[in-house]
């Protein structure tokens, strides 16, 4: 939601992006979730669907997921299992599904020095398969990028993600 000026009063107003011919509804998305069952992306389902969007997750594991997520959540959502280092299939994802926008939340961004990242490479392939999804549908999509530091705790346990 952002703020406009009210052109009455001059003072900021909430406004919401509004659908052609819906009236009142706000716009929502269909959003490709790469990451769904770490820490910040099973934090993301619900708070995209309270939000009113759908949710395709695009996991490694979909008994993982449906472990981590309450029934009721889990059965608003579609899941994609997949690779997240492979383009090719995250692009299949996104045009099988019809999706608006893409939220990475797949890989640690920062391991101690003795550790290695996929996210670099997750990071290429994400942006590889949103450009290309893009072009072959004659449409940009959105595309949000997030890394986590692995020093929260994961959800539902006393397990800190960098031990």
């Amino acid at each position: 939601m952002k703020k406009e000026p009210d052109l009455e009063t001059g003072s900021r107003r909430n406004s919401y992006i509004r659908l052609p011919n819906q009236g009142n509804r706000t716009a929502t998305m269909k959003v490709l979730l790469l990451g769904a069952t770490g820490n910040l992306g099973s934090r993301l389902v619900p708070a995209l669907l309270t939000h009113g969007h759908s949710v395709v997750a695009y996991v490694r594991s979909s008994n993982k997921l449906e472990s981590l997520l309450p029934a009721s959540v889990y059965q608003q959502i579609t899941v994609v299992q997949g690779d997240a280092t492979d383009p090719i299939s995250i692009k299949k994802a996104i045009l099988d599904a019809g999706c608006d926008a893409v939220v990475n939340t797949a890989g640690l961004a920062a391991l101690p020095p003795w550790g290695k990242s996929d996210f670099p490479t997750i990071f290429r392939a994400v942006v590889d398969a949103v450009r290309e999804a893009g072009t072959d549908r004659n449409k940009p999509l959105r595309a949000w990028f997030l890394g986590g530091m692995g020093v929260l705790y994961y959800p539902g346990t006393e397990s800190m993600l960098s031990n």
